[in-house]
């Protein structure tokens, strides 16, 4: 099981792959720091369909719902 939190909130990621239906950038953070060698660099964004689809190579994939502004690295929590 891989664990990924949300500044506020708490969310597990089963199957390398789950949806944040609520997340609003310049507001809301994603804990990526139990990934220790994770940085903007080393993410991967799919901008479609009103989506964005966050990838840590094949770690996970994490789909932000209604998210379409390119995020950044203040939107995310590193090591």
């Amino acid at each position: 099981e891989i664990r990924l939190s949300l500044v506020g909130s708490e969310m597990c990621i089963r199957d390398s792959s789950d949806t944040i239906t609520d997340f609003t950038t310049g507001k809301d953070q994603i804990d990526l720091s139990a990934f220790s060698s994770a940085s903007l660099n080393s993410l991967s964004f799919d901008y479609a369909g009103g989506n964005t689809v966050v990838f840590y190579g094949s770690a996970f994939e994490l789909e932000l719902t209604g998210v379409t502004a390119p995020l950044s690295a203040s939107d995310f929590i590193f090591a």
